[in-house]
């Protein structure tokens, strides 16, 4: 059946169909290069490119920025070939006493040890790179750096360390007087930061600065996970109206952009705040939220369940197999609520496989978790011993 309903002024309609459910909301980062843009992999034809150009450059500082750049196109789908293009790169700089090009490639040998978790590596890269950086008076190098140490010390939960250097390079970019889509990155990481802190308006006043930044550069690409993170905020906060409001001006820059990851997570974030309205639907407090469904509370999963498999066939398509143990384990979850348990343990069992084949820990064990509990409600106690 199709529902049509309005909510802060937006209207959708909705085909209701049959998905899950989970939070997976979404920080926003910056490059880890230099000047921090955008980077990431464009198509073979740029990566053809590079490569033609280290073999045919004339000069040896040529070949070393073509080697750097086409470490920036593989860190992501391979990071050891980053890494041995990028010692290359280094080599050249240091036979000829190159003090920049040297520091540069630190930073990406810093960025490239973090995408491996070393984590121990990637800050002595990034150490060395600043050493030379402040020799140089290199002020936009120096802020860079002190971005990437700031994300090492947030990936190791050490948020003391992440704020502190995310300061350092803020308070830079702050004296060179630039508003930049780099002083919006580092609005949002510090936002991100006090985000795991569970420091709610500290997040919701910096991932506001970002926001205002982006919209005084028309940086559209940058707004949608402005509004992603502030949504996020705002359900962390069970303010569900706000949530909902970010959430959907999200999605639709994602949709104007045709960002089909980015969309994939809005239609996820979207589908767990659906979910988290089914579990508070007799509370008065939420009954003017989705008035639509107030005689009908059964309507919240459905709906959560249409946007959670948007969430899906888009993860699908792209092949992302950590984001499909996601929807998987959230298409279980909504069954296990409508107490269809026998599917839910269908669409269980799925995501457990499939995080176990790409050694995706936490999502496995949410998986296993959601089987036990299925089989327990099923009277199946030593399948439900065995999940757990």
């Amino acid at each position: 059946m199709r529902i049509k309903f309005s909510i802060f002024n937006l209207q959708f309609t909705i085909q209701i169909g049959a998905y899950l459910t989970v939070v997976l909301l979404v920080a926003g980062g910056s490059s880890p290069f230099r000047g921090l843009g955008g980077v990431g992999g464009s198509g073979n034809t740029k990566i053809d490119s590079l490569k033609t150009i280290i073999e045919t450059a004339d000069h040896d500082t040529t070949k070393a920025k073509a080697l750097l750049k086409l470490s920036e196109q593989l860190y992501f789908s391979n990071p050891d070939t980053a890494i041995q293009l990028c010692e290359q790169a280094l080599h050249i700089y240091k036979e000829k006493h190159i003090e920049k090009g040297i520091a540069n490639a630190y930073n990406h040998l810093g960025a490239f040890y973090r995408v491996k978790s070393d984590y121990p590596a990637a800050l002595e890269y990034h150490k060395k790179g600043i050493e030379i950086q402040e020799t140089l008076n290199d002020k936009q190098g120096m802020a860079a750096s002190y971005n990437n140490i700031g994300m090492i010390y947030n990936n190791q939960s050490s948020y003391p360390q992440a704020l502190e250097y995310y300061f350092k390079a803020l308070k830079i970019y702050k004296e060179l007087g630039e508003k930049s889509t780099a002083l919006a990155a580092f609005y949002n990481n510090i936002g991100s930061i006090y985000k795991n802190q569970s420091s709610y308006p500290q997040a919701l006043e910096y991932y506001f600065k970002s926001l205002k930044i982006q919209k005084e550069l028309g940086d559209k690409k940058g707004m949608a996970p402005s509004y992603n993170n502030i949504g996020g905020i705002y359900y962390s906060q069970s303010s569900y109206p706000q949530a909902l409001e970010y959430f959907f001006k999200s999605l639709k820059i994602k949709v104007q952009l045709g960002d089909k990851q980015g969309m994939a997570y809005s239609y996820t974030n979207i589908g767990s705040l659906y979910t988290a309205l089914y579990t508070r639907s007799d509370s008065p407090e939420y009954s003017g939220v989705v008035g639509w469904a107030a005689q009908n509370p059964a309507l919240l999963l459905d709906t959560a369940l249409y946007y959670q498999q948007q969430a899906l066939l888009i993860n699908k398509e792209l092949s992302d197999e950590y984001s499909m143990t996601y929807s998987l384990s959230g298409i279980g979850s909504i069954y296990a609520q409508k107490q269809k348990y026998t599917k839910a343990i269908q669409y269980y069992q799925q995501a457990a496989m499939l995080a176990d084949s790409i050694g995706a820990l936490k999502q496995g064990s949410d998986a296993h978790s959601g089987l036990a509990e299925c089989y327990e409600q099923l009277g199946s106690y030593k399948l439900s011993l065995e999940h757990y």
